[in-house]
């Protein structure tokens, strides 16, 4: 995975994120998003984090180690430039 994109130990910036609320109505409001090494809130310890970043995109990947002996599972988050309000904070390894 090394081949893609910068590595990170952290990155964070806030994102309109389309979420249904209670009332089944849609919406957009900015939400913080926080990627970091280490056990993540899901339980399982992220090992490795990438981003890319271009015009249009900005790109995270993150490797997470295997559960039980087997391999280890690799996520994309694709995020709109144009969706994300404020800064982009990345800690570099």
């Amino acid at each position: 995975m090394t081949s893609f994109g910068n590595p990170v130990s952290r990155i964070r910036f806030y994102s309109q994120v389309p979420r249904v609320c209670a009332e089944g109505k849609l919406t957009t409001d900015p939400e913080h998003c926080e990627f970091t090494l280490g056990l993540g809130p899901c339980g399982r310890t992220v090992t490795g984090l990438w981003h890319h970043m271009d015009r249009d995109f900005l790109t995270i990947l993150q490797e997470c180690a295997a559960p039980q002996e087997g391999q280890s599972e690799v996520k994309k988050f694709i995020y709109l430039v144009s969706e994300i309000t404020g800064r982009v904070e990345v800690t570099s390894v």
